[in-house]
């Protein structure tokens, strides 16, 4: 059964590139407590994550604060993913609370963190046509699909995002906006405005980043510094 359709307009992520403070407790993050496939450069300076539709990778620097990412799951399949990972992970809670709702997208999930303290998150979007009858495991972990964007200037954030085809899913530009499709989506943020990564007090700061999306035919490749936002065309392979 496939787990992720193929929709005629495509917009997702196909590599993103974070970087990461200790490449080995990512790794043993990703190869126990997520179980995926992973694997270290030579060097042990790059750790590649390969997900079901595209892959993270992370490489070693200074990083000063936490990234925001997420990965998409199978409609209907949080209750058992939050079973499957609360055995080896801590969710993070609010008020008691450890599942959350976006009702603007009518998409439930839950939080936690990875092996370099970023906050992470499950989601599941309606109407994917993703379903599956068997047991929650690795295998529906189907792609990073949500990178932060923080920073003052989100206008001209949206803006260039907006040149490249991927246009708004929900929210404003002056706190918090969602730029892209369920499959791949920049989470702008305005850190003069929202003070804090729901569900942390942790406040949000901009940190570098770059990744390759696919939009329809295209591929382009998005480069954050923690003040710009610059995009390179890339040749299809």
């Amino acid at each position: 059964m496939t787990l992720l359709t193929t929709v005629q307009e495509v917009k997702m992520i196909i590599t993103l590139h974070l970087g990461c403070n200790d490449l080995m407790d990512q790794k043993a993050f990703f190869d126990h407590v997520l179980k995926c496939e992973t694997e270290l450069s030579a060097g042990q300076n790059m750790l590649t994550v390969n997900l079901v539709k595209n892959k993270i990778i992370f490489t070693k620097s200074e990083k000063s604060a936490p990234y925001h990412y997420c990965f998409l799951i199978p409609t209907r399949k949080l209750k058992e993913a939050k079973s499957w990972l609360s055995q080896r992970q801590t969710i993070v809670e609010v008020d008691e609370q450890d599942e959350f709702f976006v009702e603007d997208w009518n998409a439930p999930n839950i939080y936690f963190f990875d092996g370099d303290q970023n906050i992470i998150e499950f989601i599941e979007h309606p109407n994917m046509g993703n379903e599956t009858d068997r047991p929650f495991d690795e295998s529906q972990i189907l792609c990073v699909n949500e990178i932060g964007l923080v920073g003052k200037d989100i206008p001209k954030f949206a803006q260039i995002l907006s040149n490249h085809g991927i246009e708004k899913f929900s929210g404003n530009e002056l706190r918090f906006a969602a730029y892209g499709k369920p499959e791949g989506m920049f989470i702008l943020l305005n850190n003069t405005n929202k003070k804090t990564w729901f569900p942390t007090q942790i406040f949000p700061e901009p940190v570098p980043f770059e990744c390759t999306w696919r939009t329809n035919n295209d591929l382009i490749q998005f480069i954050y510094d923690g003040k710009k936002l610059s995009t390179n065309k890339m040749e299809r392979v």
